[in-house]
């Protein structure tokens, strides 16, 4: 991260195939928001639709714009 600072750009990490909140692991990465500060927000949880879509070679807002998928993608 030290090289990152030193460019004087701004920068973020986003996490992808994340479990969701409701598990112990999920908990200890949303921790980790308050001591990084760097992480973009939402964390991109692992859902279903990103798999069928990347098989299908889409994006999961052109597979299901409706889906929870979408919806995280949408805010980030």
């Amino acid at each position: 991260m030290g090289a990152l600072m030193r460019l004087s750009r701004p920068y973020g990490f986003v996490l992808n195939q994340c479990p969701t909140g409701r598990t112990p692991t999920g908990r200890r990465i949303e921790g980790a928001v308050s001591l990084l500060g760097v992480l973009a927000l939402p964390f991109i949880v692992q859902r279903a639709d990103h798999q069928d879509a990347i098989g299908l070679g889409l994006g999961v807002a052109e597979l299901d714009p409706d889906s929870k998928a979408a919806e995280l993608i949408n805010q980030l």
